[in-house]
Order: structure tokens, then C-alpha cells, then sequence
């Protein structure tokens, strides 16, 4: 029976990528023991914690050897390797993933998994805040949100309706001359007052004369 002299931690070769949401662990491989055994791998486990040679046994042939290590001090675990709400990659339930930032940012993502990042991805891996989700985020930009119901181009009544960007519709009194919605011009709030030439449903007044537009 021959003793090893030392043990070396190195990573396994065929483990390319590990995986990331797997506790670190190593191989070790035998070194200084016998010239048949150097680069061999103990099969089939990863170990952490400081592992201590019990005993090493040699069952010599001239063709071959067999080598048997026996090691204590060390606690297995089994490597979970599979999907993750944080690993960049949309699976399963996850409706959306930007990663926890440790990788390359995914396209289309404004930062990594965070709950408070407008038009982002929590870290649950669901819809950040966003217009359309009926809550009116003006830190994003939005001045109203309807949820389901933007979309509204114009509205007949002031400050009602929303766009599908999360902006107050058009209505007559905004300053804007909407055209298409049959308005003439729009003064805004001097609209409709005495001496305007814009009435107050935005049509053109020519008054020569004692005029009280309405």
C-alpha cells in the first residue's frame, strides 16, 4: 500500500459552466501518489470541508492497477442544476427575466431583476411597473393609466381618457388644435371668455360688435 502526499483541488474539466445557483464545490485529485494514478478523478462526487486520507490501498497487476481512497472530514451535496427566476433566461411561469447582474444584461432589459424599476422586471420575475398596469407611475412619466381602457385618443369631457402611452387624452381647452376632432382652435382657458375668438367647444367666433362668445 503506497500513501498519498497530498490532495489538490481543481475544478472538473467537463464542467464548462457550472451551475450558478449551485454551492462551489471541488474536486480533488490524487497528486504525488503513483504515475498511473496522477489526473485521476474520484468518481462520482463533489465534496467541500478539508478532506483528510484515511487510507489508500494499491491492487497491483502488470497491466493495471487499482487504486481505492478513503477520505473523511468532508459532507457531500448534490449540485442542482435547472432554471431560475434570476438567471437571465425567461422560463416556465416567469414572465419576464433580466438576470441578478452577474451576467450579460438581457436584450430588451433597462437593468437586472429589480421591484421598483418602471418598465423592468422584479425579483420575482414579474412585470415591473409599467403603463397599462392601472396604476399611474409619474415617476415613469405617466399622467394617468387606465389599465385596460388607454387607448383614448380624444375626450369630449376635460382630463378624462387616457392614451395608450399613459397620457391625458385630447380635449377641447388643452391648447391643442385637434383638427380631426372637428375643433377650430383651442385657446385653452381663455376659450369661451369675452372677446375670445375661440368659443368654449373650440370653434372659431368673429364678433365686430357688442359679442359675448359662449
Amino acid at each position: 500500500m503506497q500513501v498519498a502526499q497530498r490532495l489538490v483541488p481543481v475544478r472538473d474539466p467537463a464542467e464548462t459552466q457550472p451551475c450558478r445557483n449551485a454551492p462551489e464545490f471541488d474536486f480533488y485529485r490524487i497528486d504525488e501518489f503513483d504515475e498511473r494514478a496522477l489526473g485521476t478523478w474520484l468518481p462520482g462526487e463533489r465534496f467541500s470541508g478539508t478532506p483528510q486520507p484515511q487510507s489508500v490501498s494499491r491492487d497491483g497487476h502488470p497491466s493495471e492497477s487499482n487504486f481505492q481512497l478513503t477520505l473523511s472530514g468532508f459532507s457531500t451535496n448534490q449540485s442542482q442544476c435547472g432554471p431560475r427566476c434570476g438567471d437571465g433566461t425567461k422560463t416556465g411561469g416567469e414572465e419576464c427575466d433580466c438576470g441578478d447582474g452577474t451576467g450579460a444584461l438581457p436584450a430588451g432589459c433597462a437593468g437586472p431583476n429589480a421591484d421598483a424599476t418602471y418598465n423592468g422586471c422584479t425579483l420575482a420575475c414579474k412585470y415591473g411597473p409599467f403603463c397599462g398596469d392601472g396604476m399611474t407611475q409619474t415617476d415613469g412619466g405617466e399622467q394617468c393609466d387606465d389599465g385596460p381602457n388607454n387607448g383614448v385618443v380624444y375626450s369630449a369631457t376635460p382630463g378624462q381618457g387616457c392614451t395608450s402611452t399613459c397620457k391625458i387624452a385630447d380635449y377641447c381647452g388643452d391648447t391643442v388644435v385637434d383638427a380631426d376632432e372637428g375643433e377650430e382652435c383651442d385657446l385653452g382657458s381663455v376659450n369661451g371668455t369675452p372677446g375670445s375668438s375661440c368659443t368654449a367647444d373650440c370653434k372659431i367666433s368673429i364678433c365686430l360688435e357688442n359679442c359675448t362668445n359662449k
